[in-house]
């Protein structure tokens, strides 16, 4: 399997799709582990060189993260940011 964009867009797909879905990783402790899997994802994305849907992918994670923690103040910067004080 080449690592094209058509690649890249299934990864974003399914971790969208694991973020928003419900039926999968329900449990208390879950919640921690789709943030994980999810940011693990974003950095191998932007390592790959796949910058647009590391960035899509991360404004979903911070999308998920609001319906928890309600607005945050700062985005979750992407790796080589820098964080805003």
């Amino acid at each position: 399997m080449p690592l094209d964009r058509f690649w890249a867009n299934e990864v974003l797909s399914y971790n969208a799709k694991l973020l928003y879905d419900e039926s999968t990783w329900n449990g208390p402790h879950n919640f921690f582990n789709k943030i994980v899997v999810t940011r693990s994802n974003i950095e191998f994305l932007e390592d790959l060189g796949f910058w647009w849907q590391a960035r899509t992918l991360a404004s979903h994670l911070n999308k998920f993260l609001k319906e928890f923690t309600g607005p945050l103040k700062d985005p979750i910067p992407l790796r080589g940011e820098r964080i805003p004080q």
